[in-house]
């Protein structure tokens, strides 16, 4: 399954406690026109199996395709969020837009 891969602003990431350069996916079902139900996962205790941003979106995207009860998800507005990619669940990867690598880049950094 293919999930999209998607970044927010600095301020709404904050805003939502959404941790910098989290990986975020796309629910693969959306409840809400104009919204998106999104997984996310930041690492914010160190584990060392999620150092790497693909790492993330993995284990965001688990969440997202069985719907796994988690308070790493929320309904944002399609308005506040920019797609950069798309995660390939069954190999785990992950492919940027090229024309969105400069916001990909500033989201890690």
């Amino acid at each position: 399954m293919k999930l999209k891969v998607y970044i927010l602003t600095q301020e709404k990431a904050l805003l939502l406690g959404i941790a910098h350069a989290s990986g975020i996916v796309g629910a693969p079902e959306q409840p809400k026109p104009g919204y998106i139900q999104i997984y996310y996962e930041g690492n914010i205790h160190g584990a060392e199996n999620m150092k790497r941003f693909e790492e993330k979106l993995c284990h965001a995207a688990g969440r997202a395709i069985q719907n796994y009860p988690t308070i790493a998800k929320a309904l944002v507005s399609i308005d506040d969020l920019t797609e950069i990619g798309v995660f390939d669940t069954d190999t785990n990867k992950f492919k940027w837009f090229d024309p969105q690598l400069p916001l990909l880049v500033q989201w890690l950094l």
